[in-house]
């Protein structure tokens, strides 16, 4: 690793970055610059969720501290109200985290990020591709699983063609 590039967690925690930017283990890790799509999806599916399930919260790219060393911004965070912090960032595992791909996020990259949000204690886990209309569900000891139909995730689903409505003219 270069050291001039090396970043200390404090360092890190104190910044105000107008680029959301995860951490590890030192490196800053900033996360792709998002499309309308992206974005129109992003707002669309938190809603949803906060009006159909109201005993959770979805909220955006809400820090969350995987290991002492790390940090991930999952694009959609959705956890149990009594279980969401009053203050800081997440340290207890999400219910559900949502990845939305932009044109630039490799989708390889994407399942190891979620990866590590299984590796931290998150059952569930959404990836939605806005510019292909798809959509995987991959859960916790399970394989990722293309949905045409009902994306599930424990008590809380969605319908997919509803999530993708918002993109139609």
């Amino acid at each position: 690793m270069d050291v001039a590039n090396f970043v200390l967690l404090e360092d890190y925690l104190a910044r105000d970055f107008t680029i959301p930017t995860a951490y590890l283990d030192g490196v800053l890790l900033e996360k792709t610059r998002p499309t309308w799509q992206h974005g129109a999806l992003h707002a669309w599916i938190a809603a949803l969720i906060m009006r159909a399930f109201p005993n959770v919260v979805a909220a955006p790219e809400v820090h969350s501290r995987l290991n002492p060393a790390e940090f991930r911004l999952p694009d959609i965070a959705v956890q149990f109200r009594n279980m969401v912090p009053m203050a800081g960032y997440a340290e207890q595992p999400l219910y559900l985290a949502i990845e939305i791909l932009s044109p630039d996020d490799r989708f390889g990259a994407t399942l190891a990020k979620i990866e590590r949000y299984h590796d931290w204690g998150v059952p569930y886990c959404w990836l939605i591709d806005p510019e292909r209309g798809h959509a995987w569900a991959y859960h916790s000891g399970q394989e990722a699983a293309q949905v045409d139909g009902i994306l599930q995730a424990g008590e809380i689903s969605l319908d997919v063609p509803g999530i993708f409505a918002i993109l139609k003219p």
